[in-house]
């Protein structure tokens, strides 16, 4: 959980696509899905106005991300967080939405009911309607940087491949920090060599 987030997650203009997807999709979430029905979140019996505060309700919601992200990234800026840090950074993002959600209702909609009651039951609602956007977001930006990076691999493999070299007898010497030898290869031998905090991973012709 120490390991640092990936890159497209500190990414501002990533992040705001992402709650673009989020606005959309929650507001047709609440208004179709039957376990989500508005009854459950407003005290009206008008459809249209329930519809209102919804939307009302999710923009807000998603006003309020637009502004933690911005911190997130401002954060990163200077040094990315690890994965621990942004779980919960999210599950912060997520009370303060119901605590704002449940002031809004109780004192904006004079909703009737105890304060508690409301509290509790956005708090099973909002993670449940954030948890379909927030995991096809991920599981989307996550397989497009693996993408990226097989093909940034590929595309250095057919330049590796179509130059000329002329040194296939030339040795590597790697060495670890105390300047100790632990492993002479042939550098024709050596497919790509991949960092991985503070190690090297090698890998070469058996």
């Amino acid at each position: 959980m120490n390991q640092k987030i990936p890159d497209y997650l500190a990414n501002f203009r990533i992040n705001i696509q992402m709650l673009l997807f989020v606005l959309v999709f929650s507001i047709a979430f609440v208004s179709i899905y039957t376990p989500f029905d508005l009854t459950s979140w407003y005290q009206s019996n008008d459809d249209v106005m329930k519809m209102v505060y919804a939307s009302i309700t999710v923009l807000g919601c998603v006003s309020i991300l637009v502004l933690s992200r911005f911190i997130l990234w401002a954060v990163c800026r200077r040094d990315q967080i690890s994965i621990l840090q942004y779980v919960l950074w999210i599950a912060s993002e997520v009370i303060f939405i119901v605590f704002v959600y449940s002031v809004f209702n109780k004192f904006a909609l004079k909703d009737a009911r105890p304060f508690e009651d409301i509290f509790k039951r956005a708090l099973v609602f909002v993670p449940s309607i954030l948890f379909v956007p927030y995991l096809v977001s991920y599981l989307y930006y996550s397989l497009k940087e693996k993408n990226s990076k097989l093909n940034s691999l590929l595309d250095k493999k057919e330049i590796w491949d179509n130059k000329p070299y002329t040194h296939v007898d030339e040795v590597f010497n790697f060495c670890d920090e105390k300047g100790r030898l632990k492993l002479s290869i042939l550098l024709a031998n050596v497919y790509y060599l991949a960092s991985a905090d503070n190690y090297v991973n090698i890998y070469y012709i058996d």
